[in-house]
């Protein structure tokens, strides 16, 4: 909702629970998606990913520090582990599992806007777009699980 007010939408809202007659969501992101450009809502649906692995990232960086408490220690990490090892692949499986041909843009799938965004501006294949989001997901969490080990070699000595 940040980056949707800082990117057009003065009026975006975020409910972290919302329950309507028919219908309920869980962590919310309300937005008038015509006041945003083509980059915007690109930007804006990965928003809430991106922020969840920032704070991740940022736990990361204080499992560095060498005289950490072990109560610190052990909250950072299993924030770090959790936002990491749980966002991500819950949002990289739950975009790779949509069909992208039988839906329109927007559809409030995170990962499923940001891939019909890319299909609508450069025309890629389904193929090509989901597999191009794993791969990236994959690295990534390769990565932060490789860092987050250094860090524990660190911690030991």
């Amino acid at each position: 909702s940040i980056l949707a007010r800082l990117l057009g939408d003065p009026n975006s809202v975020f409910y972290l629970v919302r329950i309507q007659a028919h219908s309920g969501c869980f962590g919310c992101n309300i937005y008038d998606q015509s006041k945003l450009s083509w980059s915007g809502n690109l930007i804006v649906s990965l928003g809430g990913l991106f922020a969840t692995q920032l704070v991740a990232i940022f736990c990361l960086f204080l499992l560095r520090l060498r005289h950490i408490q072990s109560f610190w220690q052990r909250l950072f990490s299993t924030i770090a582990l959790g936002f990491a090892c749980l966002d991500v692949p819950v949002q990289v499986i739950q975009g790779l599992l949509y069909n992208l041909d039988h839906h329109k843009w927007p559809t409030e799938v995170d990962l499923m806007d940001f891939m019909l965004l890319l299909q609508m501006r450069i025309g890629a294949g389904q193929l090509l777009l989901k597999g191009f989001v794993f791969i990236v997901a994959a690295l990534y969490l390769t990565t932060f699980v490789w860092v987050y080990r250094q860090y524990g070699k660190l911690q030991r000595t």
